[in-house]
């Protein structure tokens, strides 16, 4: 992904990042928005909070450069003086932005939140080219063009929520009702992921940047081996044949399950890790494929009925099905989303950080 060069780009990738996280919470109920499921106790609502905050500084500095003023970011109270400052200067301030707010309406919050989208797209719209792209153009800058500032408080930000959001919730337990609506969501997760994969160039893909030096490319093998081991564990229980996990040589009867799991995926891997890019796309497109069509093969009373097999032990299909399909999607194209509003290949240098 890369940065944009003129203000048109720009734009759409302001307006793109929103339409993003606006299609999410679309999804989501006012309980889900609320509760306090990221770090340190915030909730969806609370980062939207913070991302209204930094859209409306982001404005107010670009509108101070452009009269001339020598902007000090960032605001009476919070102002560093070093670079050895930046970081606990920020979080001093993310923390007094979050005490502000906290008590805030949903509802007064949402409206923010689109209000302040649109002022800073608006604010964009009007500038010169060379006001945003100069790195010349705002002395106090020293040397960064505009154009950072306002990627790093627009759409590299609202990317980075989104990415810690996603993550946050691929760990929560809320099952679909039927399964119309399971089918429904695992080709909308899959569909998002293309979606991001079709902003990445193949060096982006194979490039080792995720946590534990893993590529995208790594995380899409490491989401095929999983569903290629669903949809052999759902074959077994349909057979009544005995399912043993994870695998030989790491069965979670062997020891603690955390611990085998983790030396499991360790081992798929290194065993994946040297694909060329094309097989691993073209193995995780069509494994995609057949979870869909496994998912629709079974009948509601085979995803949810706790004792349809006995060999599940009480425990409903639906929630093997779900950890390793859309659950498992929203988690790893989380990660891969706060990677890419960290990329310098996207937003160039950092301007902003969440707590």
């Amino acid at each position: 992904m890369t940065q944009p060069t003129n203000k048109t780009e720009l734009l759409a990738e302001i307006e793109r990042a929103h339409q993003d996280m606006v299609r999410y919470l679309a999804s989501l109920t006012d309980a889900e928005k609320t509760a306090p499921i990221l770090d340190e106790g915030w909730s969806i609502k609370d980062s939207l909070s913070h991302l209204v905050a930094w859209e409306k500084l982001t404005v107010d500095w670009l509108e101070r450069s452009l009269q001339g003023e020598h902007v000090r970011r960032y605001v009476p109270g919070f102002i560093y003086n070093s670079p050895e400052e930046h970081e606990p200067v920020m979080l001093a301030l993310n923390q007094h932005l979050y005490e502000q707010t906290r008590e805030r309406a949903l509802a007064d919050v949402v409206q923010d939140f689109r209000a302040a989208h649109r002022a800073i797209y608006d604010f964009v719209t009007q500038m010169e080219e060379r006001d945003i792209f100069d790195p010349d153009r705002f002395p106090g800058r020293e040397g960064s063009p505009a154009r950072d500032m306002i990627a790093g408080n627009t759409y590299g930000h609202y990317d980075e929520h989104l990415g810690w959001i996603q993550i946050s919730r691929a760990r929560l337990s809320n099952y679909p009702e039927n399964k119309d609506e399971l089918v429904r969501r695992v080709r909308e997760r899959h569909a998002e992921m293309e979606a991001l994969l079709a902003t990445l160039p193949p060096s982006q893909m194979s490039a080792p940047e995720l946590d534990g030096g893993w590529s995208v490319k790594d995380s899409l093998a490491h989401l095929t081996e999983w569903e290629t081991l669903l949809i052999d564990w759902v074959g077994k229980y349909r057979r009544g044949e005995e399912v043993k996990r994870w695998a030989e040589g790491f069965l979670i009867d062997e020891g603690d399950a955390e611990a085998q799991m983790h030396r499991f995926n360790a081992h798929l891997y290194e065993k994946n890790r040297d694909l060329p890019l094309d097989h691993v796309l073209a193995s995780y497109r069509e494994m995609y494929a057949k979870v869909v069509a496994l998912l629709t093969s079974l009948s509601e009373d085979e995803i949810y009925n706790p004792t349809h097999f006995p060999a599940r032990e009480g425990r409903p299909l639906i929630t093997l099905i779900v950890g390793d399909s859309y659950e498992h999607y929203d988690e790893h194209i989380g990660w891969i989303r706060v990677w890419l509003a960290k990329n310098p290949w996207q937003v160039g240098v950092a301007e902003f950080k969440f707590k």
